[in-house]
């Protein structure tokens, strides 16, 4: 017993030696905080915010680490859509001209690597100079026996006549340039090689089964978490789409009502980043202004609201500015940190104030009121704070990159929140309520009621116990009803301008923006090529099946795998041609 009260004296002497040093030096302590808030908020502006798919998923799952490869391997997944529409929701084929000034425009800029439909220069010229001369050993069987018909003296002949009708008919001269580029029809045979969306004219440009949308699908070269590069891209694209306008007036009545809108990873990175902003912001301040609300109606309003104030708004600006040039960036999921961080920490602030205001109404002076405080709230403060703390601490684990940010930010900060309580808090009061003058008057404090409702519970154990558990087994049957939602998309707003859009292009297109990307592994070429191909059937056999697939693309669409390819021993003529 003897043991347990000395070392009870220690740790009360510890509490009041903190409270003795932020009493004596209470200058120096309010100083260097409001240094480390200024450094803190400058760290802090160097903070990217962003939402990264990535930090939604397991790290250590193995389509996590599929997924990684694959853009590692093969770029960004992301694409820039640009949705021509019109403002009356009438037909969009009369915005052909504009959508190919605006395409040629937007490859102008750089930062596209490839606009559907359309190549950077360089890589047609080399796809023309590798490819098309081969392109008919990437046929299968079949398209090859097409292609040998075609090539009949009496199909040719055919075809001469029928171009000999088409160049006398009132289109003939719109006809001319492709009728030169492809007399015999070849493309026929390849176009189902080449798999748009929606259905493409001439140029390439996509249009809704309804003509009533037109889009363009850019491949932008840089990355799209990177928020700085989606502003310069935004701002290029926008640059683009004035040029254009210039270029082609709106003034007639074919450009009167159009209406361009941005889509896809780009525009939703950028927009993410700019509302984990907002929320940030609103979210600190509903929780600052709801907290220090019942900090009010417990103590009133006074000079004592900035006792509260002040440590609820340095301890997430000291968390935030000490992982800063660690973390680099701050994800969606942890966002919220700041918010829990206030909840928890008032209640610090409370129980040491609550105890001083007792000490002084009992007639203790500042120094000692603070130390009594520290001494006899201290410890259950310091219990409460690294309990709290270590399960946050625990999210570590979490294979979730946002999850682990979010422990690592709200565990460092309640703790950072208890030093304030016990450094900051004595030296604020210190401060003020030592300076020659003050009147030493005794303050009210409200319990809201909990004076009655304690001795009720303590008289009446029996009925508190069963109650609670009623509540309990009430409530339980709604806690099994609670759903899982693992859709991204469900954590940003509903009232995203780029989802909103997304969805009408998926809803007019006829087909989703998700995609589903396998990754076949192989020793060599060859192989993969038939891996390739297994998979290309797999996906048609699903397909047919009723699977809600609209499309797929495989590498096999392009290169038939060597299992496919016609025996030299079989069409003599058509290989002498």
């Amino acid at each position: 017993m003897k043991k347990i009260f000395l070392l009870k004296d220690s740790r009360e002497k510890i509490f009041h030696r903190i409270a003795a040093f932020a009493c004596r030096n209470y200058r120096q302590v309010i100083g260097g905080a409001l240094i480390l808030a200024v450094l803190s908020g400058f760290l802090i502006t160097r903070l990217n915010l962003q939402s990264d798919v990535l930090n939604l998923l397991p790290s250590n799952a193995p389509a996590t680490g599929a997924f990684v490869t694959f853009l590692k391997d093969f770029g960004s997944a992301d694409s820039l859509f640009i949705v021509l529409e019109r403002q009356s929701g009438g037909e969009v084929e009369s915005f052909g001209p504009f959508a190919e000034v605006l395409a040629r425009r937007l490859m102008g800029t750089g930062e596209f690597s490839e606009i559907h439909g359309r190549l950077d220069p360089a890589a047609r010229e080399k796809i023309a100079e590798e490819f098309i001369p081969k392109a008919l050993l990437y046929l299968s069987a079949e398209d090859l026996k097409e292609i040998a018909a075609k090539l009949e003296d009496e199909a040719i002949r055919q075809r001469i006549r029928e171009l000999k009708k088409n160049l006398h008919s009132p289109l003939g001269a719109f006809t001319t340039q492709l009728m030169a580029a492809d007399p015999l029809d070849l493309m026929s045979v390849f176009k189902k090689y080449l798999p748009v969306m929606g259905s493409a004219d001439s140029q390439g440009v996509l249009l809704s089964p309804d003509r009533k949308m037109m889009l363009l699908i850019a491949k932008p070269k840089g990355s799209a978490p990177d928020v700085a590069y989606d502003e310069l891209l935004l701002a290029k694209v926008e640059a683009a789409v004035k040029a254009a306008s210039e270029e082609i007036p709106k003034g007639g009545a074919a450009f009167a009502d159009l209406r361009i809108g941005l889509g896809g990873g780009y525009v939703t990175a950028l927009e993410d980043s700019r509302i984990i902003k907002k929320e940030l912001i609103l979210n600190f301040t509903a929780s600052l202004i709801g907290v220090l609300g019942l900090f009010i109606l417990a103590f009133g309003w006074s000079i004592s609201f900035f006792y509260a104030l002040i440590p609820l708004l340095v301890s997430p600006l000291f968390t935030l500015g000490l992982f800063s040039p660690f973390l680099g960036r701050l994800s969606e999921s942890a966002g919220a940190f700041s918010a829990i961080i206030l909840g928890l920490s008032i209640d610090f602030i409370i129980l040491l104030y609550s105890r001083y205001l007792e000490e002084r109404n009992a007639g203790q002076g500042v120094p000692e009121a603070l130390g009594t405080s520290l001494a006899n709230t201290g410890l259950g403060v310091l219990t409460a704070a690294v309990t709290t703390a270590a399960s946050y601490y625990a999210l570590l684990l979490s294979d979730f990159r946002g999850i682990k940010e979010m422990g690592l930010l709200t565990g460092t900060g309640i703790l950072i929140s208890m030093l304030c309580s016990f450094l900051l808090f004595p030296a604020l009061v210190a401060w003020r309520e030592r300076r020659p003058g003050k009147e030493k008057r005794a303050r009210p404090v409200y319990a809201f009621g909990l004076e009655v409702l304690g001795p009720l519970a303590l008289r009446h154990p029996a009925w508190t116990l069963l109650l609670s558990v009623a509540v309990t087994l009430g409530t339980a049957g709604w806690a099994l009803q609670v759903k899982v939602n693992n859709d991204p998309k469900k954590l940003r707003p509903a009232s995203y301008p780029s989802l909103a859009l997304e969805e009408r292009v998926q809803e007019k297109m006829g087909e989703g923006q998700d995609m589903i990307v396998v990754l076949a592994r192989s020793r060599n070429p060859e192989e993969a090529l038939e891996l390739q191909g297994r998979l290309k059937n797999r996906a048609e056999e699903a397909i047919a099946s009723g699977l809600p697939i609209s499309r797929h693309e495989s590498l096999a669409s392009f290169i038939p795998p060597l299992s496919w390819s016609v025996p030299v021993t079989g069409s003599e003529r058509f290989f002498r041609l």
